[in-house]
């Protein structure tokens, strides 16, 4: 596909249409693409690892500031938890990804934890949201129950 001269005009030929199909067979590929398949990559592992330990302190950070907040207060438990999450995003982010995994964790994953985090107060992210993100490996933690 390409313009004509005028630069007004799309045009289809034979080759643009075989390298569309292409390219957007390799663009589901790797949109699908599950990560957990290259975890017998030593860095592909050594990144969940990382992931793991990241989600698993900020978890334990929540856990900790909620436990001196009442129960019945339930607006300062979320707000502490969404915090604290939101604090672990940088750090997330800041771990060397590697080429293999980079767009199921920064297309995918890490924009589906701070859609997560950015519910407003008086809802509650949809389940399945927490689900999908728990599958990822490395991130089970990063969801974390009030």
């Amino acid at each position: 596909m390409y313009l004509d001269k005028k630069g007004c005009e799309v045009r289809y030929t034979e080759d643009a249409n075989r390298l569309w199909e292409q390219r957007s067979a390799e663009y589901v590929a790797v949109v699908k693409q599950n990560p957990a398949a290259h975890l017998d990559q030593p860095e592909v592992a050594a990144y969940v690892a990382k992931l793991d330990s990241i989600c698993a302190a900020a978890q334990a950070k929540v856990k900790n500031e909620i436990q001196t907040i009442p129960k019945q207060n339930q607006p300062a438990i979320v707000q502490a938890r969404e915090r604290v999450m939101r604090e672990a995003m940088p750090e997330l982010r800041a771990a060397p990804l590697p080429k293999a995994v980079y767009w199921p964790y920064e297309g995918r994953a890490f924009p589906l934890i701070e859609k997560f985090y950015a519910y407003p107060h008086n809802e509650r992210p949809l389940e399945s949201l927490g689900r999908q993100i728990q599958q990822i490996p490395g991130l089970n933690k990063c969801i974390v129950p009030v």
